[in-house]
């Protein structure tokens, strides 16, 4: 993909895609010896090019790394493109979801219509006192707490996620933590994989059936 000030004589091909934008040359940054848009383009450009559910990780990530809402509405508003399609990923950025995966299970909540969760909450076991995180978390109406956990093979088998414990001893600190999380008030923990999330019926399903609210 490359960014041109107009439309000069370049044509259409499959392997290249024109972005066509007065875009200053002095206000590009070098990656690997090559001219390139800045975060806040780059993400203007992502936003309206892709999908909400795969823009939402990218700006979460891009949150985390310190580019600000301010940043990104100043190309907006040096541009004449529609940029509602940024404005809705800049409502729902949270420099707070700790990889994509959870971002993009996050994106496919939202837009099934769910309640946005709160990500990372800690809760202390009252029997021993650690302190335990979990990935989403919604409190209903009627006072239920509702957890919900995006589990991968990896941390019951890389070595560098389970301490080199073994699968049997690292599905018993699950339990145990799990048994925690209830000992701390929580209601239900939903278990959601990535497959769900890109699947979006498994994940949409386990989330109903766990009670988790939706916005009208």
């Amino acid at each position: 993909t490359i960014t041109l000030p107009n439309h000069g004589s370049y044509r259409p091909h499959d392997k290249l895609n024109i972005i066509y934008s007065p875009y200053p040359r002095e206000n590009a940054v070098l990656a690997n010896g090559i001219h390139v848009t800045n975060p806040p383009r780059t993400l203007l450009d992502c936003g309206r090019t892709l999908e909400f559910i795969y823009s939402l990780p990218i700006f979460d990530d891009a949150a985390a790394d310190g580019i600000e809402e301010k940043q990104i509405l100043q190309e907006c508003a040096r541009t004449t493109l529609d940029c509602s399609r940024i404005f809705k990923l800049l409502r729902y950025t949270d420099a707070g979801s700790e990889n994509g995966g959870e971002s993009f299970a996050r994106a496919v909540m939202i837009e099934n219509g769910f309640a946005v969760p709160q990500l990372q909450v800690s809760f202390a076991d009252s029997l021993t006192g650690k302190q335990f995180r979990v990935d989403f978390l919604w409190r209903t109406p009627d006072g239920r707490i509702i957890v919900g956990e995006l589990d991968g093979t990896a941390k019951y088998v890389d070595p560098k996620m389970t301490d080199r414990r073994s699968i049997q001893e690292t599905v018993q600190a699950e339990r145990e933590r799990e048994q925690a999380l209830f000992r701390a008030g929580v209601t239900e923990i939903v278990r959601l994989t990535f497959d769900d999330a890109v699947q979006q019926k498994p994940l949409i399903a386990k989330l109903r059936r766990a009670g988790v609210p939706c916005v009208s």
